[in-house]
């Protein structure tokens, strides 16, 4: 038997990847469960939840334990049979890939061959390669299998939840939900010691929205042809939106920049007008001085014209005689004599005093 045949499922831990599977399947359901192994999860779709199921397993000795849970069991290899042979299309309410995807070698295919037979929904759970313990692990230089986990020895293909979810995009299914099945890197098989690297590498680590999510389990129904048409405008008219917001917020940039310019160019011509105003206050305060000025030499030349206006013609002569006639005396006679003239007959009466 299978390694994965010894595995049971309690329902009491709501947050384990096998309880949540089962409760999206939910009660009274036809299900196919692709790789059942030894009928583990059929067995409680069986008993707890009512439902028919129908298995489909590449190991024949796990096949043969599942038929005790099953209607049926087909022992195949899903990637190369041909599904027509034993199912009717539309048959299946809902088809289970319980961890099983990530083993095959072309899951895109698969998801393809299985699409005709699903008349309800699929649920899938597959491991998250993008956690924290992955990430801790590549950063060592180390990608090291494990039995089980999320690097199983078997596992052939890895998937993050973006990729998985354009994946079933791609093939022709749309989600309804996606859940997340968290654990701690320190508990996972990998036993990662986060003391072992630098606090801002944990931090930038803790703060992915992938980092925690151990496993992820998806509902996805059959894509209607018409909804998908109308998906497709929905996401062409976010595309359109997104670009006219993108060119929206461009102009509303350059608006903004040439409302700075402008108040620039506003504060620039308030300054010039500012510097011209006080350039004519000045000029006006010096034409105001030079008419204060003019003013007063108008009323001094006004006093002097009134002060000598008494004054004829004919006088003018007189007054410039006497510094003429002594200018007269001084050329005719000399200086000396004019001395003599006038203290010589003094000095001569002072002697004969004597």
């Amino acid at each position: 038997m299978s390694k994965y045949a010894h595995l049971e499922i309690d329902l009491e831990n709501k947050d384990s990847t096998h309880t949540r599977v089962v409760n999206l399947i939910g009660e009274g359901k036809t299900v196919l469960e692709v790789g059942c192994s030894s009928g583990f999860m059929s067995k409680v779709l069986k008993e707890e939840f009512n439902c028919k199921v129908y298995g489909l397993e590449i190991d024949a000795e796990d096949g043969e334990e599942a038929k005790k849970y099953c209607e049926n069991v087909l022992v195949a290899d899903i990637e190369t049979e041909d599904l027509a042979k034993h199912y009717k299309e539309g048959f299946f309410d809902v088809v289970v890939f319980a961890d099983v995807l990530e083993h095959l070698n072309d899951p895109e295919a698969v998801l393809k061959k299985i699409l005709p037979y699903v008349k309800g929904f699929i649920v899938i759970s597959i491991p998250n390669i993008s956690h924290a313990s992955i990430v801790y692990e590549l950063l060592q230089g180390e990608f090291g299998y494990t039995p089980l986990g999320l690097l199983d020895e078997t596992h052939k293909k890895f998937f993050t939840k973006k990729s998985f979810q354009k994946l079933l995009e791609k093939v022709g299914y749309d989600i309804f939900s996606t859940e997340s099945v968290d654990i701690e890197p320190e508990v996972t098989e990998k036993g990662t010691q986060t003391k072992n690297f630098p606090q801002e590498i944990v931090d930038y680590i803790n703060e992915q929205p992938e980092s925690k999510s151990y496993q992820y389990v998806f509902k996805a129904f059959v894509a209607n042809p018409d909804i998908r048409i109308l998906k497709n405008e929905v996401e062409k008219l976010k595309n359109e939106i997104q670009v006219l917001n993108t060119e929206l917020k461009s102009e509303n940039e350059q608006n903004e920049q040439n409302e700075q310019i402008l108040t620039m160019e506003l504060e620039n011509k308030k300054e010039e007008f500012v510097r011209t105003t006080q350039w004519y206050k000045n000029k006006l305060k010096e034409a105001l001085q030079v008419n204060y000025d003019l003013s007063f030499k108008i009323k001094e030349l006004e006093k002097l014209n009134e002060r000598y206006s008494k004054y004829s013609a004919d006088f003018l002569p007189k007054i410039l005689a006497y510094p003429i006639k002594s200018i007269f005396i001084l050329y005719k006679y000399g200086v000396r004599n004019i001395f003599k003239h006038f203290f010589g007959a003094k000095s001569t009466k002072q002697s004969q005093s004597v």
